[in-house]
């Protein structure tokens, strides 16, 4: 991972705030993966298997919401 990169992962919430030998350990098992526009990255209800951390772009989450019965 560049170093650019990992100098914006450690600005996030979760890396700020974790001791920096830690945070170095996981950022050194990190990759950048590009994604196209509209490409889905993970579903709701899938087991979590990753961090992720927009460098540039921004991503869309949302979550399915039962849906309600009118009577």
């Amino acid at each position: 991972m560049q170093p650019e990169y990992k100098a914006i992962a450690r600005q996030s919430l979760l890396f700020s705030s974790m001791p920096a030998e830690d945070a170095e350990m996981l950022l050194s098992k990190a990759h950048v993966t590009e994604y196209d526009r509209g490409q889905t990255i993970f579903l709701q209800g899938e087991k979590a298997t990753a961090i992720y951390i927009v460098i540039s772009g921004w991503a869309k989450l949302y979550r399915i919401a039962p849906r309600l019965r009118t009577y």
